[in-house]
């Protein structure tokens, strides 16, 4: 079974946050794990 693929676009994420989004522990995980690669 392949592994699941993803790409956060981080500029789309910024802007949700900055108009007030709250990213659930999941979504904070993935783009911890995103940042590192």
């Amino acid at each position: 079974k392949k592994p699941a693929v993803y790409k956060i676009d981080q500029a789309k994420l910024d802007q949700w946050v900055k108009n007030g989004a709250t990213l659930s522990d999941t979504v904070k995980s993935l783009v911890k794990k995103s940042k590192k690669t």
